[in-house]
């Protein structure tokens, strides 16, 4: 898919379609690797999708003007903040590349007819770019975006045992890591959020990194350990069974670590009068120091019978065990 099938016309009025070429592609394969005793399977898919960017002053293109915002007005603020407060603002674009990739692996081995094992493996990963602050009535620069970063990796083992007609057995570890990321698009990260509010009377405009984005990131590690046991006694299903579970969490949110800096007019901007500034931040300076790490154990212990009391009513009692560390 490209940008040949959009548009470039609403009625009586013409814009720029961002050029895009959005590809997806992927493949499955699946095969024994021992006949009749171990299998393989692979799937594999990338994607690479493309965000377009609506709002854009007048005269630039963008399918969606801000009325009463005109382009050099735009260009001007550019040049001040470059001149003035040495930061370069991105130039104007109306899209932005983003990526998607996955990948999955899966073995069966048949070990025995009465015991099983199979493995699998597990990775998403891609990045997404995100606007804020860009709507109607508001103008941010590319920079003022910022980029999604996700990836997860995850692995899993699960054994099945049939030990006799009536005795079978389960076991299962996984573990799992995902990592969640927040970037700016701007090339001068340690700069704050400018905004400009009330831009010829009516409009804002925003650079710089958005506040929310200063201190960002979330990661997660997962372990997971459980097994049952069942037991069919005549017409009693006997079972029991245990689950270990442990997250590592790692969590940063300082808004405002590198200040939020907002400015009455183009006037006031011109001439370094701020209506505010604000600053969040750890004692240290430091926005790594005001994040939390923690782990987050749990079991479980249960055992329970399952049978019928009559045709059609089957009764199921047993005992459950948690607790949280």
């Amino acid at each position: 898919r490209s940008d040949s099938l959009q548009g470039d016309k609403i009625r009586d009025r013409s814009f720029d379609v961002t050029p895009y070429s959005e590809k997806r592609y992927g493949f499955t394969v699946g095969a024994p690797l021992v006949e009749d005793k171990l299998f393989f399977f692979v799937a594999y898919e990338k994607h690479n999708p493309s965000s377009v960017f609506t709002f854009g002053p007048t005269g630039s293109g963008f399918s969606s003007e801000i009325q009463g915002l005109d382009l050099a007005t735009v260009n001007r603020v550019a040049e001040i903040a470059k001149s003035k407060y040495g930061y370069n603002v991105n130039p104007l674009v109306n899209g932005a590349d983003n990526e998607e990739e996955k990948l999955l692996a899966k073995l069966d081995w048949q070990i025995t007819d009465d015991h099983r094992m199979f493995f699998t493996f597990q990775n998403t990963s891609g990045n997404t770019t995100s606007t804020t602050d860009s709507n109607s009535s508001a103008f941010a620069f590319d920079d003022h975006f910022y980029t999604r970063q996700n990836d997860l990796t995850s692995y899993a083992m699960q054994f099945f045992s049939d030990w006799n007609e009536n005795l079978s057995s389960n076991l299962r570890v996984s573990y799992q890591s995902v990592d969640n990321g927040q970037t700016p698009r701007s090339s001068q990260l340690n700069y704050g959020q400018f905004q400009i509010i009330d831009v010829q009377g009516v409009n804002d405009i925003y650079f710089g990194p958005d506040q929310f984005r200063h201190a960002n990131k979330l990661k997660y590690d997962t372990l997971n350990l459980s097994g049952e046991v069942k037991y069919f006694l005549e017409d009693h299903e006997l079972s029991a069974g245990f689950e270990y579970k442990k997250a590592d969490i790692f969590n940063m949110f300082v808004a405002g670590s590198n200040g939020v800096y907002t400015f009455r007019g183009l006037a006031n901007f011109e001439a370094g009068i701020a209506d505010s500034i604000s600053y969040t931040n750890a004692p240290s300076k430091n926005p790594a120091d005001a994040s939390a790490s923690f782990a987050l154990p749990s079991y479980t212990l249960y055992a329970q019978d399952k049978f019928p009391i009559i045709d059609d009513v089957t009764l199921t009692l047993g005992l459950h065990y948690d607790s949280w560390m």
